[in-house]
């Protein structure tokens, strides 16, 4: 395009795609390399790749374009939501962004009844939207997901939780 040659599109890796198996599921990601800014292409990628009858794509939180670029496309959605101010913010412009792809969706409220606060679950009952869960807030299911271990094996109780989104977004 620059006719001095000043300027030349050549291709760089922005990051890498991983692949991998646990138990009976099969596992591909992208990781972005330190420093760049544009996650969207290494998703579409990622997504390209993909196979399957049932994939669960896990989209960066917030109204971001990588947030965007996971949910085009999807069957359906699944908002995982947090009770404070500035995530109940955060989750009508992800309700507001679903709702225009056309998209179905459910709600997951994380960290409830954290400091009294029922802001996701009072707007979605006050918006008709569909509160699939409420995971309580747990030290415990903090520092597990820290060390890497999965909820269900640090809090076995929360099992039935987990087997009630599954069965609402129908898996």
């Amino acid at each position: 395009m620059c006719p001095k040659k000043a300027i030349r599109e050549e291709h760089r890796p922005i990051g890498e795609i991983e692949w991998g198996r646990a138990i009976n599921i099969n596992y591909i990601g992208g990781r972005l390399n330190v420093g760049e800014a544009m996650a969207t292409p290494l998703i579409t990628q990622v997504k390209r790749l993909a196979s399957g009858d049932f994939m669960i794509l896990d989209a960066p939180p917030g109204a971001t374009c990588p947030a965007v670029e996971t949910m085009e496309g999807a069957d359906y959605v699944l908002i995982v939501a947090e009770s404070s101010p500035f995530g109940l913010a955060d989750f009508q412009i992800v309700c507001e962004i679903v709702d225009s792809l056309d998209i179905p969706f459910g709600v997951v409220e994380n960290k409830a009844g954290m400091a009294g606060a029922h802001l996701i679950k009072d707007f979605c009952e006050k918006e008709g939207i569909n509160l699939l869960a409420s995971i309580p807030y747990s030290q415990d299911a903090a520092r597990a997901y820290s060390e890497g271990i999965p909820i269900i094996k640090a809090l076995p109780e929360l099992e039935d939780i987990f087997c009630h989104i599954l069965e609402e977004v129908g898996a």
